[in-house]
């Protein structure tokens, strides 16, 4: 009779069914790899957004960039509102954000923008500019806001609404059509209102609404923490 056949355990065992509690160990590993690598994907996207939202970049800290993206901000009021009203489906497509400074408005205007991929930015000042350019690369930069799935113009009331800065807040609207547009005002709503001519009073009455934030500032809390 020749030798028996020599088994190699070794290659036995490596190959054996792992045990139910080393599946279950992998699988947890796979999935905590998988968040991680998820939640990664997100911060950088939202970190996209904001860069590519503005021809130069959305007025924010360092600080208050960095918890923007990544989502470690105050609950304050400013904030739910912003929030709710994009997760609303059939929600008034623009809403006018009113308020003192430090109230958080413009940091959830942020969010948004991070939250909702081709966002865009303006302050109100440079919109003048872009809508009464009839050609070139104003007039493309011009369209390109319009058709954002999100367009926030910010310090709106700043420019002290001359008959071109109306127009163009005017005209933006309408084109927009549907799209959700957040505008941000450093003054009450009063004081907004008593800014703005007639006819974009009753364009923003129709198809918006007005939002006066209250609360504390929030730059001097910030202030006091550090």
């Amino acid at each position: 009779m020749g030798e028996p056949e020599r088994i190699d355990w070794h290659a036995v065992l490596a190959n054996a069914p792992a045990h139910d509690d080393d599946l279950a160990a992998r699988a947890r590993r796979e999935q905590a790899q998988a968040a991680a690598r998820e939640r990664v994907e997100d911060l950088a996207a939202r970190e996209r957004r904001l860069d590519e939202a503005s021809e130069t970049s959305v007025p924010l800290t360092d600080g208050m960039r960095h918890r923007v993206i990544h989502g470690a901000l105050d609950d304050v009021a400013a904030l739910k509102w912003v929030r709710m009203w994009l997760a609303k489906r059939g929600a008034r497509s623009l809403v006018v954000l009113c308020g003192t400074t430090g109230v958080g408005k413009t940091v959830a205007a942020s969010d948004a923008i991070a939250s909702t991929e081709g966002s865009r930015y303006v302050k109100a000042k440079r919109l003048v500019g872009l809508a009464s350019a009839q050609f070139g690369e104003e007039r493309k930069y011009f369209v390109e806001l319009c058709r954002a799935p999100l367009l926030v113009i910010d310090e709106i009331g700043l420019e002290k609404t001359e008959a071109g800065a109306r127009e163009a807040l005017c005209e933006t609207i309408d084109e927009r059509q549907g799209r959700r547009t957040l505008v941000i005002g450093n003054l009450a709503e009063d004081e907004v209102r008593a800014r703005l001519d007639v006819r974009t009073l009753s364009r923003i009455d129709e198809i918006g609404a007005f939002i006066d934030v209250k609360g504390e500032d929030l730059r001097a809390r910030s202030r006091q923490r550090s």
